[in-house]
């Protein structure tokens, strides 16, 4: 990005050194983003100025946001553009506050993630690899500044990159104000001004308003450029650290599984505080079903948890929880879902909520004796007759569950104090998945926790001539932090 700030007559050439400079290139299709705006309606006419000599195809696209009774005006005026210019426009209507309230959001953010949601949809549907905004200068030393209030870090600080991964591109965004109304009005441009741009109960508009001409009248006239420069600068920082913290995110992954990630917390707690908080972010915000900001509080708890080797489970936020185990730091999201299921015999049972399947087949004592050696806690064996009767369940633990484990003489066991004494995680146990069968009398015997332990009933002989082999896939077996139990070999 340039260190200086284009004037008037400078604003074309620097727009299309910007679009190079991203990437864009002969015959590239941009979607642009029109409010109405005299930033937009600049945005538009220079891209429509740069079209034919770059071979652009453009496609406007505006968001009737209905927050005010006159919202629709603004779509009409932007139709009328874009067909007196010669491109195709998409408008679409959304009850933006209404669609915030159901969300928890306020109508500000709902706004954002409504039209960034419609750019990139119609950026798809027209096969353009680019979305056009109009954000300048101005935009962001308001950003930098809502942030620094907010007490962001070195990201949010960052405020707005000139290209992002999703095809977003800001070509304004060195481009002061100023110059763009100054452009405006030598072009004789018309624009549709938000009058709620004037709200001063909006925090950026009382930042624009107030808070930037009295810092630059009173402590500091480049005050934009000031903050256009840290911007800058904690941009390369952030871009830093969170390669940094990719690194040691991959090398601490101990396990994933469906909605829940292991961590190594030795290792985590050897790296540099602001490695762990971008880890442990990264993590949490990969577990978010709803794209939203995690709050620094967030992080910072579950840091200072780390820190306490704290073996409690919380809730970390929204539906995301966390267990420390001594090595292992859990993430997971959401409780467990019930499972059960009969057991196909032979065949294949999916466990769509646990992403595994458990594999069944019968094999003779033969077959049987290459087999005994991969015994374990995800593959286990029973003599046949086990499947004599109404047949076998797989389903998750139930309050009261009990077992005869191995080695203990037929004697029954609590299947929490099995748990206990493997130091099965608390976060995990409503995970586990028992195979159990309908005993004399209608009672429900456990035959197995995957991953734990198996019954002393039905064991493999010399007398068994036939044998049912249980294999779980990998995908949900957390072998690494699932204790070997003895087996019947």
């Amino acid at each position: 990005m340039p260190r200086s700030h284009p004037n008037v007559d400078e604003l074309p050439a620097h727009v299309e050194a910007r679009l190079r400079e991203f990437g864009i290139r002969r015959g590239d299709s941009i979607v642009v983003a029109v409010s109405g705006g005299v930033d937009s309606v600049v945005l538009l006419d220079l891209l429509h100025r740069l079209s034919e000599p770059m071979q652009l195809c453009l496609c406007v696209v505006h968001l009737d946001h209905r927050l005010r009774p006159d919202s629709a005006a603004d779509a009409v005026f932007v139709e009328a553009l874009a067909a007196r210019l010669g491109w195709p426009i998409t408008v679409e209507s959304v009850d933006v506050a209404r669609w915030g309230r159901e969300r928890g959001l306020s109508p500000e953010q709902a706004g954002r993630d409504c039209r960034r949601d419609l750019w990139q949809r119609v950026r798809v549907e027209v096969g353009a690899r680019w979305v056009a905004v109009g954000h300048h200068a101005d935009d962001q030393a308001e950003t930098v500044l809502l942030r620094l209030l907010r007490g962001a870090g070195t990201t949010g600080l960052g405020a707005m990159r000139p290209v992002a991964a999703d095809g977003l591109v800001r070509p304004m965004l060195a481009v002061r104000r100023s110059a763009i109304e100054a452009y405006a009005v030598d072009r004789d441009l018309q624009v549709h001004e938000d009058p709620t741009n004037r709200n001063l109960e909006v925090p950026r508009n009382r930042v624009r308003h107030e808070l930037l001409p009295l810092l630059e009248g009173r402590y500091n006239p480049r005050v934009v450029e000031g903050l256009m420069r840290t911007a800058r600068v904690l941009q390369a920082d952030d871009d830093y650290l969170d390669n940094l913290s990719r690194e040691a995110a991959q090398r601490l992954l101990k396990g994933r599984r469906v909605a829940c990630v292991t961590l190594d917390t030795v290792g985590l707690r050897g790296y540099h505080i602001a490695v762990q908080r971008r880890v442990l972010r990264q993590y949490i915000q990969e577990l978010v079903v709803q794209r939203r900001p995690i709050a620094f509080a967030v992080v910072e708890g579950l840091v200072d948890r780390l820190a306490a080797d704290d073996p409690g489970m919380y809730e970390v936020t929204g539906g995301i929880w966390a267990q420390i185990t001594g090595a292992d730091l859990i993430l997971r999201r959401g409780l467990a879902v019930p499972v059960q299921a009969r057991v196909a015999l032979p065949g294949q049972t999916a466990v769509p909520e646990r992403a595994t399947t458990l594999h069944a087949t019968f094999v003779s004592p033969t077959a049987y004796v290459g087999l005994q050696p991969g015994l374990g806690a995800w593959r286990a064996a029973f003599d046949a007759r086990v499947t004599d009767g109404p047949g076998l369940l797989l389903r998750t633990p139930r309050p009261g569950d009990r077992l005869r484990p191995l080695g203990m003489g037929g004697h029954h066991k609590r299947l929490s104090d099995c748990f206990i004494d493997a130091k099965w995680p608390r976060i995990l146990r409503a995970d586990a998945l028992l195979l159990t069968r309908v005993a004399d009398g209608g009672d429900e015997e456990v035959l197995w926790v995957a991953g734990l332990t198996r019954s002393e009933a039905f064991p493999v002989t010399r007398e068994t001539d036939r044998i049912l082999y249980l294999e779980f896939d990998d995908a949900g077996s957390p072998e690494s932090s699932a204790p070997n139990p003895p087996t019947d070999r």
